[in-house]
């Protein structure tokens, strides 16, 4: 059964490529456009890894992250974002989450996405 990656991106355009990539790379992929539904989702199923954007409509990606580790703490985040703030910074020195910067390099995604996979099992 392949992996269940959660993609939080509000825009649609990013979404869909990120999403196209992952799955070329046999990931399944579940989309949401923002924290709340990304909440939802991690509620409902069973999420192995998810890749979240920072700036969200409804909960930002940090707060996102934080609810994350609080309450499903096995599941790794991966932040992208063009912008790098100095709370993304805290949460990654904390060992929360990993920061990939926008334009993403999807072959350096891929290979986060393998590393923090690998490490789970």
């Amino acid at each position: 059964m392949p992996e269940k990656i959660l993609l939080v991106e509000d825009h649609a355009t990013s979404r869909a490529n990120i999403a196209r990539f992952l799955r070329l790379h046999s990931y399944e992929v579940v989309e949401v456009s923002d924290g709340e539904e990304a909440l939802k989702l991690l509620a409902a199923e069973t999420i192995d890894l998810v890749v979240s954007d920072l700036a969200l409509p409804t909960i930002h990606g940090l707060n996102l992250t934080q609810q994350i580790n609080s309450n499903w703490p096995r599941v790794p985040v991966i932040i992208i974002s063009a912008f790098m703030s100095d709370e993304a910074g805290k949460l990654i020195m904390d060992g929360k989450g990993e920061f990939l910067a926008k334009p993403l390099d999807l072959a350096v995604l891929a290979s986060k996405i393998h590393q923090l996979l690998a490490s789970k099992s």
